[in-house]
Protein backbone atom coordinates (compact mmCIF):
# COMPACT_ATOMS: atom_id res chain seq x y z
CA UNK A 1 0.00 0.00 0.00
CA UNK A 2 1.36 3.27 -1.03
CA UNK A 3 2.24 5.56 1.57
CA UNK A 4 -0.60 8.81 2.19
CA UNK A 5 0.64 11.66 0.82
CA UNK A 6 0.00 14.65 3.39
CA UNK A 7 -1.99 18.07 1.71
CA UNK A 8 0.45 21.06 1.82
CA UNK A 9 -0.48 24.38 1.85
CA UNK A 10 0.53 26.08 -1.32
CA UNK A 11 3.03 29.25 -1.05
CA UNK A 12 2.22 32.10 -3.75
CA UNK A 13 4.74 33.77 -5.50
CA UNK A 14 6.36 36.90 -4.67
CA UNK A 15 4.78 38.12 -7.97
CA UNK A 16 1.54 36.95 -6.46
CA UNK A 17 2.03 39.33 -3.52
CA UNK A 18 2.89 42.29 -5.35
CA UNK A 19 -0.84 43.38 -6.88
CA UNK A 20 -2.68 42.52 -3.63
CA UNK A 21 0.25 44.85 -1.39
CA UNK A 22 -0.55 47.89 -3.70
CA UNK A 23 -4.04 47.49 -3.53
CA UNK A 24 -3.82 47.67 0.38
CA UNK A 25 -1.78 50.58 0.02
CA UNK A 26 -4.12 52.95 -1.93
CA UNK A 27 -7.15 51.74 0.37
CA UNK A 28 -4.99 52.63 3.47
CA UNK A 29 -3.78 55.81 2.06
CA UNK A 30 -7.38 56.66 0.83
CA UNK A 31 -8.34 56.04 4.02
CA UNK A 32 -5.63 58.73 5.74
CA UNK A 33 -6.53 60.94 2.96
CA UNK A 34 -10.20 60.64 3.73
CA UNK A 35 -10.03 61.44 7.72
CA UNK A 36 -7.36 64.27 7.14
CA UNK A 37 -9.73 66.05 5.10
CA UNK A 38 -12.66 65.62 7.54
CA UNK A 39 -10.35 66.59 10.44
CA UNK A 40 -9.35 69.64 8.60
CA UNK A 41 -13.08 70.52 7.80
CA UNK A 42 -13.98 70.37 11.68
CA UNK A 43 -11.15 72.33 13.23
CA UNK A 44 -9.93 74.97 10.47
CA UNK A 45 -13.27 75.54 8.00
CA UNK A 46 -13.71 78.57 9.72
CA UNK A 47 -9.96 80.30 9.19
CA UNK A 48 -10.28 79.54 5.41
CA UNK A 49 -11.20 82.86 4.60
CA UNK A 50 -8.22 84.27 6.67
CA UNK A 51 -5.17 82.20 4.80
CA UNK A 52 -3.22 85.46 3.55
CA UNK A 53 -3.39 86.01 -0.23
CA UNK A 54 -0.66 86.49 -2.78
CA UNK A 55 -0.92 88.69 -5.85
CA UNK A 56 1.48 89.67 -8.21
CA UNK A 57 1.22 93.62 -8.36
CA UNK A 58 2.64 95.12 -11.29
CA UNK A 59 5.03 98.11 -11.82
CA UNK A 60 2.97 101.30 -10.88
CA UNK A 61 0.14 99.31 -10.17
CA UNK A 62 -2.41 98.89 -6.52
CA UNK A 63 -4.21 95.96 -5.26
CA UNK A 64 -6.51 95.83 -2.52
CA UNK A 65 -8.15 93.51 -0.16
CA UNK A 66 -11.56 94.09 0.77
CA UNK A 67 -14.11 92.61 3.75
CA UNK A 68 -16.64 93.48 6.02
CA UNK A 69 -16.16 94.46 9.68
CA UNK A 70 -18.76 95.20 12.31
CA UNK A 71 -18.03 97.82 14.75
CA UNK A 72 -16.24 97.54 17.91
CA UNK A 73 -14.22 94.30 15.99
CA UNK A 74 -10.28 94.12 16.36
CA UNK A 75 -8.87 93.65 13.14
CA UNK A 76 -5.39 93.40 12.02
CA UNK A 77 -3.91 94.07 8.71
CA UNK A 78 -0.75 92.68 7.50
CA UNK A 79 0.98 92.87 4.12
CA UNK A 80 4.42 91.36 2.95
CA UNK A 81 6.49 91.53 -0.30
CA UNK A 82 7.78 88.24 -0.71
CA UNK A 83 9.18 89.07 -3.55
CA UNK A 84 10.47 91.99 -5.72
CA UNK A 85 10.76 91.26 -9.23
CA UNK A 86 13.30 92.08 -11.92
CA UNK A 87 16.63 92.87 -8.81
CA UNK A 88 13.80 95.35 -7.36
CA UNK A 89 13.07 96.28 -3.69
CA UNK A 90 11.11 94.73 -1.24
CA UNK A 91 9.24 97.94 -0.56
CA UNK A 92 5.61 99.29 -1.38
CA UNK A 93 2.82 101.63 -0.05
CA UNK A 94 0.56 100.51 1.66
CA UNK A 95 -3.22 102.12 2.89
CA UNK A 96 -6.01 100.74 4.70
CA UNK A 97 -9.66 102.83 4.75
CA UNK A 98 -13.00 102.68 5.31
CA UNK A 99 -15.73 102.05 5.62
CA UNK A 100 -16.00 102.10 1.75
CA UNK A 101 -19.90 101.10 2.09
CA UNK A 102 -22.38 100.66 4.64
CA UNK A 103 -23.79 97.50 2.15
CA UNK A 104 -24.03 94.28 3.09
CA UNK A 105 -22.77 93.47 -0.48
CA UNK A 106 -20.78 94.82 -2.88
CA UNK A 107 -21.95 94.11 -6.40
CA UNK A 108 -18.99 93.89 -8.32
CA UNK A 109 -20.79 92.55 -11.95
CA UNK A 110 -19.68 95.87 -14.39
CA UNK A 111 -16.10 95.22 -13.08
CA UNK A 112 -14.01 93.65 -15.89
CA UNK A 113 -11.75 91.91 -13.52
CA UNK A 114 -11.55 88.01 -11.79
CA UNK A 115 -12.93 89.51 -8.73
CA UNK A 116 -16.40 89.08 -7.24
CA UNK A 117 -17.64 89.45 -3.66
CA UNK A 118 -20.59 87.39 -2.25
CA UNK A 119 -22.04 86.03 0.91
CA UNK A 120 -20.32 83.44 1.35
CA UNK A 121 -16.78 85.10 0.91
CA UNK A 122 -15.99 88.08 1.63
CA UNK A 123 -12.68 88.18 1.44
CA UNK A 124 -11.95 89.24 -2.50
CA UNK A 125 -8.66 91.22 -4.50
CA UNK A 126 -9.95 93.81 -6.61
CA UNK A 127 -8.67 96.93 -8.90
CA UNK A 128 -11.93 98.77 -8.92
CA UNK A 129 -14.55 99.96 -7.10
CA UNK A 130 -18.02 101.74 -8.52
CA UNK A 131 -17.75 104.90 -8.38
CA UNK A 132 -21.04 104.98 -5.76
CA UNK A 133 -19.39 103.59 -3.52
CA UNK A 134 -16.17 105.65 -4.44
CA UNK A 135 -18.66 108.75 -3.10
CA UNK A 136 -19.79 106.95 -0.13
CA UNK A 137 -16.26 106.33 1.04
CA UNK A 138 -15.50 110.00 0.94
CA UNK A 139 -18.37 111.03 2.40
CA UNK A 140 -17.14 108.57 5.22
CA UNK A 141 -13.87 110.31 5.53
CA UNK A 142 -15.59 113.06 6.63
CA UNK A 143 -15.95 111.93 10.43
CA UNK A 144 -12.34 110.68 11.73
CA UNK A 145 -14.15 108.97 14.60
CA UNK A 146 -16.58 106.91 12.20
CA UNK A 147 -13.69 105.88 9.63
CA UNK A 148 -9.94 104.77 8.99
CA UNK A 149 -7.68 106.10 6.83
CA UNK A 150 -3.93 106.05 7.16
CA UNK A 151 -1.41 105.47 4.53
CA UNK A 152 2.82 104.35 5.07
CA UNK A 153 5.30 103.19 3.19
CA UNK A 154 6.97 99.70 4.54
CA UNK A 155 10.48 99.16 3.23
CA UNK A 156 12.08 95.88 3.74
CA UNK A 157 15.44 96.53 2.06
CA UNK A 158 17.34 97.40 5.24
CA UNK A 159 15.85 94.25 7.16
CA UNK A 160 18.45 92.67 9.16
CA UNK A 161 21.43 93.30 12.31
CA UNK A 162 24.45 93.86 9.92
CA UNK A 163 25.39 97.42 11.15
CA UNK A 164 24.94 98.90 7.39
CA UNK A 165 21.44 98.49 7.56
CA UNK A 166 20.90 99.60 11.43
CA UNK A 167 22.54 103.10 10.37
CA UNK A 168 19.96 103.03 6.93
CA UNK A 169 17.30 102.69 8.96
CA UNK A 170 18.14 105.20 11.31
CA UNK A 171 18.56 107.76 8.45
CA UNK A 172 14.89 107.03 7.30
CA UNK A 173 13.57 107.73 11.48
CA UNK A 174 15.75 111.23 10.93
CA UNK A 175 14.07 111.95 7.67
CA UNK A 176 10.50 110.76 8.77
CA UNK A 177 11.05 113.11 11.93
CA UNK A 178 11.79 116.09 9.20
CA UNK A 179 9.21 115.54 7.65
CA UNK A 180 6.54 115.37 10.11
CA UNK A 181 8.02 118.60 11.47
CA UNK A 182 7.93 120.30 8.15
CA UNK A 183 4.18 119.77 7.99
CA UNK A 184 3.97 121.29 11.60
CA UNK A 185 4.95 124.29 10.07
CA UNK A 186 2.79 123.67 6.65
CA UNK A 187 0.05 126.63 5.89
CA UNK A 188 -0.92 123.82 3.67
CA UNK A 189 -3.76 121.30 5.59
CA UNK A 190 -3.70 118.67 2.73
CA UNK A 191 -0.27 118.43 3.11
CA UNK A 192 0.32 114.88 4.70
CA UNK A 193 3.58 113.26 4.70
CA UNK A 194 3.83 109.71 4.09
CA UNK A 195 5.89 108.04 6.68
CA UNK A 196 8.49 105.08 5.60
CA UNK A 197 8.58 102.59 8.36
CA UNK A 198 12.14 100.73 7.99
CA UNK A 199 11.29 97.07 8.84
CA UNK A 200 13.52 95.73 11.08
CA UNK A 201 12.82 91.79 10.38
CA UNK A 202 12.13 90.02 7.35
CA UNK A 203 8.40 89.71 8.44
CA UNK A 204 4.91 91.01 7.26
CA UNK A 205 4.26 94.38 8.39
CA UNK A 206 1.29 93.92 10.56
CA UNK A 207 -1.06 97.37 12.36
CA UNK A 208 -4.36 96.63 14.27
CA UNK A 209 -7.28 98.79 14.80
CA UNK A 210 -10.52 98.93 16.34
CA UNK A 211 -13.38 98.88 13.55
CA UNK A 212 -15.32 102.14 14.05
CA UNK A 213 -18.30 101.64 11.84
CA UNK A 214 -19.71 98.23 10.37
CA UNK A 215 -18.88 98.24 6.43
CA UNK A 216 -16.63 97.25 4.28
CA UNK A 217 -12.69 98.07 4.58
CA UNK A 218 -9.68 97.77 2.66
CA UNK A 219 -6.04 97.09 3.00
CA UNK A 220 -4.09 97.62 -0.37
CA UNK A 221 -0.41 97.59 -1.49
CA UNK A 222 1.17 100.12 -4.63
CA UNK A 223 4.27 99.07 -6.32
CA UNK A 224 6.35 101.82 -7.32
CA UNK A 225 9.16 101.47 -9.80
CA UNK A 226 9.11 97.52 -10.23
CA UNK A 227 6.69 94.33 -10.25
CA UNK A 228 6.02 92.68 -6.68
CA UNK A 229 4.72 89.82 -4.98
CA UNK A 230 2.94 90.58 -2.57
CA UNK A 231 0.40 88.67 0.59
CA UNK A 232 -2.12 90.73 2.56
CA UNK A 233 -4.25 89.82 5.14
CA UNK A 234 -7.11 91.26 6.76
CA UNK A 235 -7.95 89.23 10.47
CA UNK A 236 -10.91 90.24 12.60
CA UNK A 237 -11.16 88.86 16.49
CA UNK A 238 -14.20 87.74 16.01
CA UNK A 239 -13.12 85.04 13.33
CA UNK A 240 -10.00 83.86 14.41
CA UNK A 241 -10.53 83.58 18.52
CA UNK A 242 -8.74 87.27 19.63
CA UNK A 243 -5.86 89.29 20.23
CA UNK A 244 -2.88 87.82 20.92
CA UNK A 245 -1.16 89.10 24.27
CA UNK A 246 2.20 88.69 22.78
CA UNK A 247 2.02 90.43 19.72
CA UNK A 248 -1.05 92.35 20.31
CA UNK A 249 -2.44 91.24 16.62
CA UNK A 250 -5.56 89.23 16.13
CA UNK A 251 -4.40 85.53 15.81
CA UNK A 252 -3.14 84.11 12.89
CA UNK A 253 -4.89 81.28 11.02
CA UNK A 254 -1.34 78.66 12.20
CA UNK A 255 -2.80 79.74 15.74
Amino acid sequence: MPPRRIPTTRQPRPQQLLPLLLIIILALSLHLHISSAQAHDTTSSSYANHIPIRYKVNQKQTECLYERFQKGEQVTFSVFVVEALLNGKPKCDLFYEGPITTQTRIDDSNNNSHDRYSNNNNMSLGRMIRQGLLNELVENRRDPNKSLNHRIKVDWTHAGEEEDKLLMRKEIERANSKDQQQRQHSNDPNHKPISTFASPKIEPFEITNTIPADGYYRVCAQAELQALVIEMDARSSSKMGGVDEETGHVYTYAK
